[in-house]
């Protein structure tokens, strides 16, 4: 009895811990975030392609579309900063082509990738600033200490 409830103790914690690394603090099951780089900055790819499709079902796009992929984006990037970096850290934002056909213009496309934009920042500033940062990039504005890049055309392009 003693050995079967080890190892359901060890499996239970173990479930736990992928969990945890699976769904970081503040992170949805459809974000998907890739750990890309640890040595000596942390690298974060993030393939938006869920978080856009359903902002384009709800009819949201242009300028708005842009403040809820940034917030979203800020968001991400403070809930897989490790506690102990002390590094800076940067989230890319990413679009996946499936290569399928295109409605708007009838034909095959190409598969690939669309590099949407990125935010990057030191650790600690992140860590210290992580909730007006979110609110300041919700409203359309980029925060002192907060780098970050966008390819509008990318997301107005969406929207036509």
């Amino acid at each position: 009895m003693g050995f079967a409830l080890n190892v359901a103790r060890i499996a239970a914690g173990s479930l736990a811990f992928a969990l945890a690394l699976a769904f970081p603090r503040g992170a949805r099951a459809e974000d998907d975030v890739i750990l890309a780089a640890t040595e000596p900055d942390i690298v974060l790819v993030w393939k938006t392609n869920a978080t856009i499709a359903a902002s384009l079902a709800q009819h949201v796009a242009g300028e708005e579309l842009a403040r809820r992929m940034l917030a979203r984006a800020e968001t991400l990037m403070a809930a897989h900063d490790p506690p102990d970096s002390s590094g800076r850290i940067t989230l890319k934002l990413v679009y996946f082509h499936d290569g399928g056909p295109d409605p708007s213009y009838k034909i095959e496309t190409v598969a690939g990738i669309d590099r949407i934009g990125s935010l990057e920042a030191g650790a600690a500033e992140l860590r210290a600033h992580a909730d007006a940062w979110r609110r300041a990039l919700a409203s359309g504005k980029t925060p002192a200490g907060l780098t970050v890049t966008i390819d509008r055309r990318f997301l107005d392009n969406l929207s036509s």
